[in-house]
């Protein structure tokens, strides 16, 4: 099951609610937050960026693996046809 973002208060380390989301990038949005705790009130601004893939989309994972053939030579090709042929 998916988790979703917690996010807690530096100063008292209280939850705080996101308030808005701005999309800065593709890979970058600014996440503004606010303190629950009614005695503290701090508001805040994150940065969420993309760091790196953990595991590749299946909706991409084929336009990689054509990607990749279409730069091998003819000799290459052939040889992993004829190794795949073989199984």
């Amino acid at each position: 099951m998916p988790k979703s973002l917690t996010v807690f208060c530096k100063v008292c380390h209280h939850k705080s609610a996101i308030t808005k989301t701005q999309k800065e990038h593709p890979e970058l949005s600014r996440i503004y937050c606010q303190c629950l705790n009614p005695q503290c009130g701090h508001r805040f601004v994150l940065n969420l960026q993309f760091s790196h893939s953990t595991k590749t989309s299946q909706l991409i994972a084929n336009d990689l693996t054509l990607t990749l053939i279409q730069q091998l030579s003819d000799d290459e090709k052939r040889k992993i046809k004829q190794l795949l042929s073989n199984q």
